[in-house]
């Protein structure tokens, strides 16, 4: 499979950093192994998320900016797993030089619609980030990470690691596992133009599952799952410790907000050594 299409194919503009070599192992097995995510963030992603939009996007770059003390910075920021580029457009606006990885074709397609982002965008598995010590910033936003084995996962952070100068950091944005345990809907219905939309949740040991179901009115239907690892602050701590980051911090909002139970999100914020 291949994991980094060289330039000429679905790669645009000079990649900051060395390129690796294709062929980088990747997973079998049962749900994970199905590779759920290659289907789930196709062309019906926008319909399924349609509050995850622009104006969102940039309220939450805008307060992570000034989280990170990046106002008025020229940092190198790659948007890992960028979808179809809202948030690498909203750094792009701060003044930031961004760059967004993504696997999906089709969101890809999306993000090459924003002259904004016009050679920045680059067809990659974060399990096999082609570039190494690029990067001031990288960033993993809304639920991005967890999507493989535990193994897989930490291959991913590593990734990430590789990726960063010394002295550069990395923000992962995920759900936080209590609020998902005990505010999980376990099932909910909702219509669209001509379609019906079920969306069906459980927990099922560590990880957090969906089953979303789109049914047209012609009679056309889709199935399509999502597979989520869930961590406790404590265990993304010590992942982040194990790939080589140190000075992790833990905040409940994009504003620096403390995390606690009732925080939405967990926003880890981590740095690479000098």
């Amino acid at each position: 499979m291949l994991t980094y299409l060289p330039p000429g194919r679905e790669t645009e503009g000079v990649l900051p950093g060395r390129e690796k070599p294709e062929g980088s192992a990747m997973p079998t097995g049962e749900v994970q192994g199905r590779e759920w995510f290659r289907e789930a963030f196709g062309e019906l992603y926008p319909l399924l998320y349609p509050h995850r939009d622009d104006e969102s996007a940039a309220r939450e770059v805008a307060r992570l900016v000034e989280l990170l003390g990046l106002e008025g910075s020229r940092a190198r920021v790659l948007d890992l797993a960028c979808g179809n580029g809202r948030h690498a457009v909203a750094f792009a606006a701060a003044g930031l030089r961004v760059f967004g990885f993504d696997l999906s074709p089709q969101l890809l397609q999306r993000a090459r619609a924003r002259r904004e982002l016009t050679g920045r965008l680059v067809r990659a598995d974060m399990r096999a980030v082609p570039s190494a010590a690029a990067f001031d910033l990288v960033v993993n936003l809304f639920t991005s990470f967890g999507y493989f084995p535990d193994e897989q996962n930490a291959l991913a952070l590593a990734e990430m690691a590789g990726a960063l100068i010394p002295g550069g950091r990395l923000v992962i944005d995920h759900i936080n596992r209590a609020t998902v345990e005990r505010d999980l809907v376990p099932e909910d219905h909702r219509y669209g133009p001509g379609l019906r939309i079920t969306q069906k949740r459980r927990i099922v040991g560590n990880r957090v599952q969906k089953e979303i179901i789109v049914v047209w009115d012609d009679g056309r239907a889709k199935r399509l799952i999502e597979d989520v690892r869930l961590h406790t602050p404590e265990e993304l701590s010590r992942l982040l410790l194990d790939a080589g980051f140190t000075d992790t911090r833990i905040y409940g909002s994009y504003g620096g907000e403390p995390f606690g139970t009732q925080s939405p999100r967990m926003i880890a914020i981590a740095k690479k050594p000098m």
